[in-house]
């Protein structure tokens, strides 16, 4: 149709060589051949070849290594210790002493305290003569999980940009006094974006520009409306030696 053509015609357009005419020279960049074609007497050229020899450099690159680390700090400890004695008084009775912190289950006739199971290290010391004792310790601990570990090699002086996204779709209702209709309204976008952009120094220094957006879903969404998101975002600039490493920190979210 019209708008493939137009297309066609943009494309076309944006490779066709550019020409400039000065007093003493035509100048033409074409950029299919990746040239520069310059029509001009002789010491005019020379001017030109000088110039162009200074401009027309290989460019320095940056190997930039980036490894994004998540880390479960969900852990905790729980320490816990119940006892119970049963002492026999006159005329057949007796008092039960006993202490319950959720451990374990009493028989209030003996005294004797069962075992709740649960994970940890878990003890019991019984004796029907003096008393019970149970014991229980646990203790969790987050782990460090590795999401992604992305090298990307850029030129001096160009941003390049590291994208770990999930998109949630959800959808849209237009509706009107007699009907209302459902339909596809796009996709939620989350997760973690990287933008560095490398400066050479001298002395083999690296000056760094670089930016780390964290997006997140928390929880889900109502009705037809996309889950709600949490960002948090840092930007920053350094200068390291070439080869070391920085950590970035901080971002956190809680679900």
């Amino acid at each position: 149709g019209a708008a493939e053509e137009d297309s066609r015609e943009d494309s076309v357009a944006a490779q066709r060589p550019l020409t400039t005419r000065t007093r003493d020279a035509v100048v033409t960049a074409d950029p299919n051949t990746n040239t520069i074609i310059v029509v001009a007497p002789p010491p005019v050229q020379k001017l030109y070849e000088a110039l162009i020899a200074m401009l027309d450099k290989r460019r320095p690159q940056v190997l930039i290594e980036v490894t994004l680390v998540t880390i479960d700090t969900s852990g905790g400890r729980s320490v816990g210790v119940e006892i119970s004695r049963r002492h026999d008084t006159s005329d057949e009775k007796y008092e039960l002493t006993f202490s319950a912190f959720g451990l374990s289950e009493i028989d209030q006739g003996t005294g004797i305290l069962t075992l709740t199971p649960g994970i940890g290290f878990n003890g019991v010391m019984v004796s029907a003569d003096t008393l019970n004792l149970v014991i229980k310790a646990l203790a969790t601990s987050g782990d460090a999980t590795v999401l992604s570990a992305p090298k990307v090699l850029v030129n001096d002086n160009t941003t390049a940009t590291l994208s770990s996204v999930v998109e949630a779709p959800f959808a849209s209702i237009n509706a009107s006094d007699t009907v209302s209709t459902t339909s596809f309204g796009g996709y939620a976008s989350a997760g973690t974006t990287i933008s560095v952009t490398p400066h050479i120094s001298q002395d083999d220094y690296l000056q760094l520009e670089y930016s780390i957006t964290l997006n997140s879903f928390s929880g889900s969404g109502g009705g037809n409306l996309p889950p709600p998101r949490q960002t948090n975002a840092l930007n920053s600039q350094i200068t390291i030696p070439d080869g070391y490493a920085i950590v970035v920190g901080g971002l956190t979210r809680q679900d």
